[in-house]
Parts: structure tokens; sequence; C-alpha cells
């Protein structure tokens, strides 16, 4: 079941990063890059924009690897889910005419679009689906009990003929057996359809924090049934640890 659960990461305030690539080897390499991360309106996605006007900043032949860096970035999120509903703007930086590369672009931006993260608190979006259920109405009590029980909102009741139909939406991870109980609860004479109904803010009461050593930071996983979505990082693959074990003291030391 947890396979199908598209959780998000988002942020609620906004932040500055900065990411500087300085490379001496076989051939130099230089690259600066400031980005600017803004929440959005819930369901807009990601946005990438370019504000950078002065062409010897950065030059407009380099800004789809800035971008590439910063997807990059984006596609992990803070703890593996990837971003959404924000917007990640370019707004300064730096080049040299002959260090400058496209990959110490991408390198750049990805730096700084980690750093501008690093000051930031992470937000759990869920996925939510949108239910119609179909009953008689002397089954409808029943199945608002079991609705309650799976942090159900109900947004209208439509008598229709013999029957009532009840339009909710419920989080995807909630979903469970309804496909099962409400055929049970309607003594089968009910009906059920769903369809994605975008992200919602998981409660903070829902999540759980563990630690990675290997990316040498906290990752805020959603809580389901009782157990962290995942005990290995969505991230690098590590076995993820409790903030407060001795394997964490231990790599924090």
């Amino acid at each position: 079941m947890l396979g199908w659960l598209q959780y998000r990461e988002t942020i609620r305030t906004p932040g500055t990063g900065q990411g500087r690539v300085i490379r001496q080897s076989a051939s130099d390499e230089y690259a600066h890059v400031e980005v600017l991360v803004e929440p959005i309106e819930r369901g807009q996605g990601f946005a990438f924009l370019d504000l950078v006007t002065e062409q010897d900043r950065i030059p407009s032949r380099l800004i789809g690897h800035v971008e590439t860096g910063v997807l990059d970035v984006a596609a992990r999120g803070f703890s593996g889910f990837g971003l959404t509903d924000i917007a990640v703007s370019v707004i300064d930086g730096s080049y040299h005419d002959t260090d400058s590369t496209p990959s110490a672009f991408a390198d750049a931006a990805a730096l700084a679009l980690g750093n501008a993260l690093a000051q930031l608190v992470p937000v759990i979006l869920e996925p939510m689906l949108s239910v119609t259920v179909s009953v008689p109405m002397r089954f409808l009590s029943p199945v608002f009990g079991a609705l309650n029980m799976r942090r159900a909102h109900i947004e209208k009741t439509v008598h229709h003929g013999d029957k009532d139909e009840v339009i909710f939406v419920l989080p995807q991870s909630e979903f469970g057996d309804c496909l099962q109980e409400i055929p049970i609860i309607s003594e089968g004479t009910g009906t059920l359809s769903f369809r994605f109904a975008g992200h919602r803010e998981l409660p903070d009461g829902l999540t759980m924090k563990l630690y990675c050593a290997r990316c040498e930071r906290e990752m805020v996983l959603p809580e389901v049934g009782g157990e962290p979505y995942s005990r290995t990082c969505l991230i690098c693959g590590s076995s993820l640890e409790p903030p407060d074990s001795a394997a964490v003291r231990d790599a924090i030391r």
C-alpha cells in the first residue's frame, strides 16, 4: 500500500541560499549562485524563475544549467519526497569568463537551494482522495462513523430517490479497506467511487523524526499505522535511526 502514497514536501516561509563552486584541477572551475525560495499557492506545483537581469552576473546561456541543479535538489526535497508548491528564483550570482562551466553552475545551484532549505522547516503534504458513497438512508449513520475514524471531511450529502450520496475527502493513507467495508456496512446495497484530490498538510502529530548518518541530518517522515513511512533514507538508502539513539550519538560525536 505504501508504494502508491505520493507524499510531497513544501515550505511555509521564504528563504535564501548561496552556492559557490571553486575547483582547481587540470582546468579551474568557478560558479556562484544565489536563490530565493518562496511558498506558492497549493496545487501550483513548482516554478523556476530567472530574476538575474545583468549578464555580467550569470549569462543567460548558463541559466538552463542552474535550473538543472535546482531541479535535482527539488526532486529529493528535505527527506526524499520531492518539493511542490514552491518557487525558486535565481536572484544573483557571478561567473568567470574562462573558468565558469555548465557543470559548475549546476552544482552551485544545487548547493544554493540546499543551503536555503537547511534554514527552513519542512511541511509534509499527504495525498487526498475525493470519495463518493451512495447508500440507503438507514445506513448513513454507520457510514459516517466509519468515515470519522479515517480523518474524513464530509463535503456534502445529496438525496437521490431511495439513496443518499455522501461526498467526502480523506487522506489516501486512511482509505484502507473502504472498498470492502462500505458494501459490508450497507449490506451490499452501497456503491463507492473515488478520485485523486490533491495534497493537504499532514498534521504534525502524524509525523516522525529519524536521523540519517550518511546525509548527516534529521528526516521528517509521515507516520503510517504507527510506523514511519520508511526506515531507510529515501535519499541515500542508509538506515534511519531515532534521533536519540546510541548510533546517532556516535555518528554526531
